[in-house]
């Protein structure tokens, strides 16, 4: 078999003056029917085309000159000069026929020009020659060494996982190069704070343990219960009560989020007088206990950033990388603790936060303040430059008066003629559906809306969905509802 290495059916064009020269050959027996399982390419087979040929192609990533060279008994080669749009510059019946002399062919190529090499045989069967086939390509990059000056194009997404139920989605925006083809830039991967957890684990290993799923959780909770709950002052029932054990095991989901352990409960405990004491320490069991279960061979999903924190600390200097973080208001402990771990391995961060000013006093946007302000002492704490710009907010008209002054609680009035923003008082959900019902007709009928066009949105949907669904289906109007589902 002819193995060709990896590299060679990638993109060419080497930056010094010496020419890049690949070269692969191999001794075939004769008769050998030809199938392209005879020819790789690293782990890519070489097409064989309707039996007929071995061929493979060159993308050139600098100007420069190719040279190909071919030789072995009574093999000919066919050889294809494309520009980038694909049309041929050399036509692919130029062939050239090898009769134990090499036969070579020189062509000019260009950014993104590519050429097609098919190698087939001179008789009539279609079956291999026979013989030492060698080819040798060489590639001469025109511009001497001298450094290119990048002209970007336009980005391009690679490496796009879609996100589903159970994987987070990413993608790889990249920017080359339209005169040499370097990459110039990798934009951006798209990850949550988990997807950061699952890339770091892949790199760098992570935990040995299987994570537990949430049918696990349960079970080790069920468990924690039987062991510990004869010692629980408030919460013994939960020995026998699987609610009480979901609403401990979301207790103890809130008490990781915050980074708080068995010891930090029993030292608050002492402080504390009668049933919030017992309370505490109630919680410092169940936690200690639930984490002696989950040690057991298999690993918490509530510990999975913890566990990041500790690996960026642990890992490579992050100098040089860019990271952007937007679409939060504020962030758990454990993601500050992730965030200052990335500040302190010297990754720059960049944060975006909605809010009226780090000055300002509107109730709405205190939680990003609070954020911002601690991200701020903890970048000063690591001896980090902090750079703050405001930008100006885009959003105007009555619905951007609106956003700016609902949690204001000022007389102040909206001065402009339209009026997008009406407000409905009704005597039961019943009620309220048939009015959206109405409103949907009057849009639909009086002022050329299409069904699609118009959104209906419900604080607490679930309880909402069945008389939106009964009622619409009165009026005859199209209702398309959308949630989750386990």
């Amino acid at each position: 078999k002819l193995t060709v290495p990896a590299y060679v059916n990638m993109q060419i064009g080497n930056s010094g003056s010496a020419p890049a020269t690949f070269r692969f050959s191999a001794s075939i027996t004769e008769g050998t029917e030809m199938n392209p399982e005879d020819l790789t390419v690293g782990t890519h087979p070489v097409v064989l085309d309707a039996s007929e040929y071995y061929y493979f192609d060159y993308v050139a990533t600098r100007p420069g000159t190719a040279t190909v060279t071919v030789s072995g008994a009574n093999w000919r080669f066919w050889l294809s000069h494309l520009d980038t749009n694909g049309t041929a510059i050399i036509d692919a019946e130029d062939h050239r026929e090898s009769r134990g002399d090499a036969a070579t062919v020189t062509v000019e190529m260009a950014v993104g020009q590519s050429i097609v090499i098919k190698l087939g045989t001179m008789n009539a069967s279609w079956t291999s020659p026979g013989g030492e086939l060698t080819v040798i390509f060489q590639y001469q990059n025109s511009q001497s060494g001298e450094p290119c000056e990048h002209v970007p194009g336009e980005p391009e997404i690679e490496n796009e996982v879609t996100r589903t139920c159970t994987v987070d989605g990413s993608y790889d925006s990249v920017v080359y190069c339209t005169v040499c083809g370097d990459e110039l830039s990798l934009y951006a991967e798209v990850l949550s704070f988990t997807g950061l957890a699952r890339s770091v684990a892949r790199k760098q290993g992570g935990t040995a343990a299987p994570w537990l799923d949430k049918g696990g959780r349960l079970l080790c909770m069920a468990l924690a219960m039987k062991n510990v709950g004869s010692r629980l002052k408030l919460y013994s029932a939960a020995r026998h009560k699987a609610e009480m054990q979901g609403m401990l095991l979301k207790a103890v989901d809130e008490l990781k989020t915050a980074r708080i352990d068995s010891e930090m409960l029993l030292k608050a405990a002492a402080d504390c007088p009668d049933t919030l004491g017992d309370k505490l320490t109630d919680l410092a069991l169940v936690l200690e206990a639930f984490d002696a279960v989950v040690a057991n061979g298999r690993a918490d999903p509530a510990d999975r950033l913890s566990i990041l924190a500790r690996q960026i600390g642990e890992g490579e200097s992050l100098a040089g990388r860019h990271i952007y973080i937007d679409g939060f208001v504020d962030f758990t402990r454990q993601q500050q603790e992730v965030l200052r771990a990335l500040m302190a391995r010297g990754a720059e961060l960049t944060f975006c936060f909605t809010m009226d000013s780090l000055e300002g006093d509107s109730e709405i946007y205190e939680l990003s303040r609070r954020a911002a302000r601690s991200l701020i002492a903890a970048a000063k704490e690591l001896g980090q430059e902090v750079e703050i710009k405001s930008m100006p907010g885009g959003r105007g008209g009555a619905m951007g008066f609106f956003a700016e002054n609902m949690f204001s609680y000022s007389a102040a009035q909206y001065a402009g003629a339209d009026k997008p923003l009406r407000l409905y008082r009704t005597e039961s959900m019943s009620a309220e559906c048939e009015q959206a019902a109405a409103l949907c007709l009057e849009l639909v009928r009086d002022h050329g809306c299409r069904w699609r066009d118009i959104a209906i949105c419900a604080r607490g949907f679930e309880d909402y969905c069945g008389c939106l669904e009964s009622v619409f289906r009165l009026y005859d109007v199209p209702l398309y509802t959308n949630r989750r589902s386990d």
